[in-house]
């Protein structure tokens, strides 16, 4: 696990709003428009999931960490030092150095990990999801479950 950057992510959610909050997708505005790193910092209305997020935190895009907009949605890509490039929660579990059965329940990815999901989120439901849950899964999986395998 990378600890300093499941730190940088946990003191990046405490600055998101709740509402400019959406776990259920990458990145999306209410207008309609590309969701660009111009329009994260000039539009109240973005919204973005924790990947979604991390990838518009100038930081993480220096690491080669991006929300980007594809041909058909936005998504999240992560360009390695051997010139692959991972998609969504394998990019999310790379960055983070996390199993990606994790990144997927932490960022709402897939409904099949809900194990996974209950144990970082409790009973809440993806769509009630803030965060302020958000922080305290990355507390859980950081203080907790720094031997991943307790999640899987």
């Amino acid at each position: 696990m990378n600890i300093n950057r499941v730190n940088e992510t946990i003191r990046l959610m405490e600055s998101v709003p709740d509402e400019h909050f959406d776990i259920r997708a990458w990145a999306y505005s209410d207008n309609g428009l590309p969701v660009t790193m111009k329009s994260i910092r000039h539009s109240c209305g973005t919204y973005a999931c924790v990947a979604g997020w991390m990838g518009f935190h100038p930081p993480f895009r220096k690491a080669g960490l991006k929300t980007i907009d594809g041909k058909f949605y936005t998504t999240v890509q992560l360009s390695s030092n051997d010139g692959a490039i991972l998609d969504e929660e394998l990019a999310i579990a790379k960055f983070l150095d996390i199993s990606c059965d994790i990144a997927s329940a932490l960022c709402g990815i897939r409904k099949d990990f809900e194990p996974i999901r209950r144990k970082l989120y409790g009973n809440l439901y993806y769509e009630n999801i803030k965060p302020r849950h958000v922080v305290r899964a990355l507390i859980k999986i950081r203080d907790k479950y720094s031997d991943t395998t307790y999640l899987e």
